[in-house]
């Protein structure tokens, strides 16, 4: 099914849903039409004596128009009045007969206090008790048995009113006809009050839950507790909650006081923080006031309780018209929500109004109508949640196929950027390999023969191209030079400082063949054109055909001479070259004399700081190894160094550039001439 049409049959669920919530107990209310009302015209009497001989004679009547409103009609202030009263009116024929046929029952509304029902003249129910005292302030419903021979013709009701409690009928509500009937009627309204309080449970918890999940929208909490409230208020007007409560009249209406006082401020609340994120000043005064109020039930007897019931009466009818006021003006500014709870507020707050007008004795109607109303505001909140649903899931989708557009044009250009990528990184190790095929074209051919002597070199960079350096060249006095450089860092940066060294090298030996003086000279060159801070090691070593030699170092490793009896380090003091500008660089100038037979070997640091388990390979391990094949033929002893350095890292690549070179003194041919 598609996503539109599904979205329709889900909203059309809903609402059949919830027609059927509303409907079911307005249409099974219909079922009930054998009983029949006796609310109306009645008449009321003081100073009833109940065990006089004759009780009811010499009674001054006054009729009413209600009996739940004794205090406000014909003089009769039972709040001030203490004894016996007596309520009367005839009874309709048919239920005479049903008396007559031992079939009358009695549906009341709350009596109190302790009262008595009679037929007639005679007793036909008790509902409490007046010595020893005990308070009737319950529901009636039950049989009226009678004895007599023909047909009763009144109905009449005794109330006692008492220190504590005043006589009334609440509720508005007297049912008489036949047992079934009767009693049938009562377990509906039971049936009735229990399904709402059950509704309202169920839709309290449900918001207070979501309002619990998302603590961002706090007017699902506010309505949750609106609506929590509004089933215990209902839960105090069934039978089975006085049965509980028993005689605790004071508790209950206590109860039911305080629940009232509390309904006000989380409606408003609800309004103001679901269409503006705040708390209505309005709210926060009712809560206020409510609140004292609150405060001021537990410290009431019952005839105070009903003082501030009229006082909730009076400020209940003004927040119900802000709150009207309020839901107009946002339909006003045409919000589509507000539309929606409009009907739903509206008829609550009509018929909450209908309800204190009926509590108040201004209007006769039947009672409690806001329970009915409460489900339609809630119908106006399940489809305003039924929409946020559709448009989260329309948005979601929307989102859903927008991000996979984006994701497809963000692949494509991924993909395009990798191509370019891989394209540029191929042109980048092309132009490496270049870089270090020239790198090593400007190192000179080993094995190399010259004189009594013959040099060896092993060189390892740790990338392609990297900082470390040699050189071979005569002196204009015939003698050879010998340079091992090792420049920081490594890559082109690198590469190119040994191609200047080259350059440098070779221009320093045709002005002097002093290892100290040239050295200086690679430094000024460098120093001359190279602005960043990178820096080169080197040791030089220049040597005649007799085997004498001078030897200088620019903060280089020192040489290891391998004698045929020894080995020993040979070094000089001297400044790294390229990093001291502003005072002259230092170099030490040494002589150095390698017979027939010695050995000479020029390194680099990666040889001596390779490093496994933050331990370096060191000088010590460099001698040992040495001492082992000092005296295999020159590739062989070099390639023993690095197997020595390779075992120990205990790595296949090394951490560092290696650089090694031998020099060895035995009977050889003429060096060749390039």
């Amino acid at each position: 099914m598609p996503r539109k049409n599904y979205n329709k049959t889900l909203n059309m669920r809903r609402t059949v849903f919830f027609v059927f919530l509303i409907a079911f107990p307005l249409l099974s209310g219909c079922t009930f039409d054998s009983t029949e009302s006796l609310s109306g015209d009645w008449n009321a009497a003081l100073n009833f004596l109940p065990g006089s001989r004759d009780p009811f004679a010499k009674l001054e009547w006054k009729a009413i128009g209600t009996p739940a409103k004794l205090s406000r009609e014909s003089g009769i202030d039972t709040f001030r009045y203490r004894g016996w009263i007596i309520l009367q009116r005839p009874l309709p024929l048919d239920l005479g007969q049903k008396a007559l046929e031992g079939k009358l029952a009695l549906h009341i509304g709350r009596v109190s206090d302790a009262a008595i029902i009679y037929l007639d003249d005679t007793i036909a129910a008790k509902i409490g008790n007046e010595s020893p005292y005990q308070s009737g302030f319950r529901h009636f419903t039950g049989s009226l048995p009678w004895k007599g021979t023909s047909p009763p013709k009144v109905l009449r009701i005794a109330m006692l009113a008492t220190e504590q409690f005043p006589a009334t009928i609440s509720g508005l509500e007297i049912q008489g006809g036949s047992t079934e009937d009767v009693f049938a009627h009562a377990n509906y309204l039971e049936l009735i009050s229990c399904f709402f309080v059950a509704i309202y449970l169920s839709i309290g918890c449900y918001h207070m839950i979501l309002g619990l999940r998302r603590l961002e929208d706090l007017y699902n909490i506010h309505f949750g507790l609106f609506a929590l409230l509004l089933a215990a208020f209902y839960a105090f007007q069934t039978y089975t909650f006085e049965t509980v409560s028993g005689n605790q009249v004071l508790l209950r209406e206590r109860l039911e006081e305080t629940v009232l006082f509390l309904l006000g401020p989380p409606l408003l609340f609800f309004l103001s923080d679901y269409f503006y994120g705040t708390l209505s000043r309005f709210g926060l005064l009712a809560q206020l006031f409510f609140t004292g109020m609150v405060i001021a039930v537990w410290f009431s007897d019952y005839r105070h309780l009903m003082v501030l019931r009229d006082v909730w009466h009076l400020m209940a009818f003004a927040v119900m018209v802000y709150v009207m006021f309020y839901i107009a003006r946002e339909c006003y500014e045409k919000k589509r929500d507000a539309m929606y709870m409009a009907p739903g507020i509206g008829l609550l707050m009509l018929t909450g109004i209908h309800d204190i007008m009926v509590a108040r004795g201004l209007l006769y109607s039947i009672p409690g109508t806001s329970k009915f109303s409460f489900l339609i505001l809630n119908a106006g909140l399940a489809v305003i949640l039924a929409n946020r649903v559709i448009r989260l899931q329309q948005r979601v989708t929307d989102l859903n196929a927008h991000l996979e557009q984006r994701v497809e044009s963000r692949t494509i250009e991924l993909a395009a950027a990798l191509s370019d990528l891989q394209n540029k990184d191929k042109r980048i190790q092309n132009e490496m390999e270049l870089a270090r095929e020239i790198q090593l074209g400007i190192l000179p051919e080993m094995p190399l023969l010259w004189k009594e002597f013959r040099i060896t070199a092993r060189y390892q960079s740790m990338r392609k191209i990297g900082g470390d350096f040699y050189d071979v060249q005569q002196t204009r006095d015939g003698k050879l030079a010998i340079l091992m450089a090792d420049v920081s860092g490594h890559g082109i940066p690198a590469s190119l400082i040994t191609t200047m060294t080259k350059i440098s090298f070779t221009t320093a030996l045709q002005h002097s063949s002093s290892p100290a003086e040239v050295l200086r000279a690679i430094n000024d060159e460098i120093l001359a054109h190279i602005t960043s801070h990178q820096y080169l090691t080197a040791a030089l070593i220049v040597i005649s055909e007799n085997g004498d030699a001078l030897y200088a170092s620019g903060g280089h490793c020192p040489a290891v001479l391998i004698g045929k009896s020894d080995i020993r380090l040979v070094s000089s003091a001297g400044s790294i070259l390229g990093a001291m500008r502003e005072a002259p660089v230092a170099i030490e100038e040494i002589p150095v004399e390698i017979k027939s037979g010695d050995r000479l070997l020029l390194y680099t640091d990666g040889i001596t700081e390779a490093r496994h388990n933050r331990e370096n390979f060191g000088m010590d391990r460099l001698r040992q190894i040495c001492a082992e094949v000092g005296q295999e033929d020159g590739e062989t002893f070099l390639d023993s160094v690095l197997s020595a350095v390779s075992r120990f890292a205990q790595k296949a690549d090394p951490d560092d550039d290696i650089s090694l070179l031998l020099l060895e003194h035995t009977a050889g041919v003429p060096v060749r001439n390039e």
